[in-house]
């Protein structure tokens, strides 16, 4: 019960909540609206869970890039949701062709990729690869405290 993102009574869930409060908060900080976000290890069921806290103009669309086997069968499929495109990319960021992927995005969200990438070196090589030198650029980050 306490880890179970669904329970409403879990630390999880609570948790969660919290952590996209302070992400649409810092996102309105910003000024930016209509956003464009890359979303690295996401899925739709997080945004489709979230979609109704989400200011309306707050965001225009959502790449999320996932390993093909987590995509399955909705790369480079779009849907909406709440008046926001969801983009499906199924990709390995290391040996796939990214030119599928925006010069700039307004905001970088991974909070569920980086821990399973293993060892904090690895955590920091993954952060070098050129797909995320290319859009370092991006004004808001929503990344673990880890890096």
């Amino acid at each position: 019960m306490v880890s179970d993102p669904n329970n409403p009574n879990s630390v999880a869930y609570n948790s969660r909540n919290k952590r996209m409060q302070m992400f649409i908060s810092a996102l309105q900080g910003t000024g930016i609206s209509d956003a464009i976000i890359l979303d690295v290890g996401g899925t739709y069921k997080y945004w489709e869970k979230y979609a109704s806290m989400l200011p309306v103009g707050l965001i225009r669309r959502i790449d999320i890039v996932n390993l093909p086997e987590q995509v399955k069968d909705l790369h480079g499929q779009e849907k909406e949701i709440a008046g926001i495109k969801l983009r499906f990319l199924g990709l390995n960021l290391i040996t796939d062709d990214k030119s599928c992927l925006e010069e700039q995005y307004d905001v970088v969200h991974s909070i569920s990729v980086i821990e399973h990438v293993g060892s904090r070196a690895a955590q920091q090589q993954m952060c070098s690869f050129s797909i995320f030198s290319r859009i370092w650029t991006a004004r808001l980050y929503l990344l673990p405290k880890c890096l």
